[in-house]
């Protein structure tokens, strides 16, 4: 029953990761 949990923790993980990345590249090329 642990995997599951650990499959969605690492999910929201690669998301946040996206989110603040695809935000930091915004943020970048904005300032251009």
């Amino acid at each position: 029953m642990l995997v599951i949990p650990l499959f969605f923790y690492n999910f929201y993980i690669c998301c946040c990761q996206y989110f603040t990345l695809s935000y930091d590249i915004e943020i970048i090329t904005s300032r251009n």
